[in-house]
């Protein structure tokens, strides 16, 4: 239902923008409508652009998992002819495989994707370390987990192994991380598989120079 109302949005919307006079006339109602649809504006720097590919990251991941077990035909030329006009020539031979639209769907996050900012300044990069965690009550059942920790693109995320998320597969999954968005420190935490949504904890207060003297 809700793809369904985006489409009809989106119908108006391409049938309001047509340009010249037009375009001009209804130019609030355009704005109003790209704003539903979320269409983003220009980027503004490198910052912003490894912000965007981030989301656009997370986007697909889910979109990888709605894709297990669907394969598309998808042409064996180089990728280079598929958007040069060789794919219209029909003079050339065009020669399609199957491919798993999950697998590619991946590859795209963590080659397409991967931000590599020439400035070296704000170049993002990746690391990852391995860490574990053992229950700290003597009196409890003694229990380890293990962990793996991913910085990448700014941000931290933890990935608990036997814990995930409802969008990613088993073993993908980072149920925790942490992150400054439009200036907050803060931890967003998805604590519950079977659903969507994080908890964001606003890290603010607990800076240092928020702290009351009692003196």
């Amino acid at each position: 239902m809700l793809n369904e109302l985006y489409e009809k949005v989106e119908a108006v919307l391409n049938g309001l923008d047509v340009g010249g006079e037009q375009s001009h006339a209804f130019e609030g109602e355009i704005g109003i409508l790209k704003e539903i649809l979320s269409y983003p504006e220009p980027v503004q720097d490198d910052w912003d652009e490894c912000q965007r590919r981030e989301v656009l990251s997370q986007k697909l991941r889910r979109l990888a998992v709605e894709a297990a077990g669907v394969l598309i035909p998808l042409p064996k030329n180089p990728v280079t002819q598929w958007f040069d006009g060789t794919y219209q020539d029909t003079n050339i031979d065009m020669y399609f495989e199957e491919v798993d639209l999950a697998r590619l769907l991946r590859f795209i996050i963590d080659v397409g994707l991967s931000y590599d900012a020439e400035s070296s300044d704000s170049k993002a990069t990746a690391s990852q370390m391995k860490a574990t965690l053992r229950e700290q009550s003597p009196d409890h059942l003694q229990k380890s987990v293990e962990l793996s920790l991913l910085t990448e693109n700014g941000q931290l995320w933890i990935q608990p192994k036997g814990y995930g998320e409802k969008c990613t597969e088993d073993g993908e999954g980072s149920p925790v991380g942490m992150e400054i968005w439009q200036g907050h420190f803060r931890l967003v935490v998805f604590d519950d598989i079977n659903s969507e949504e994080p908890k964001i904890i606003d890290l603010e207060n607990a800076k240092e120079s928020s702290r009351i003297n009692s003196d």
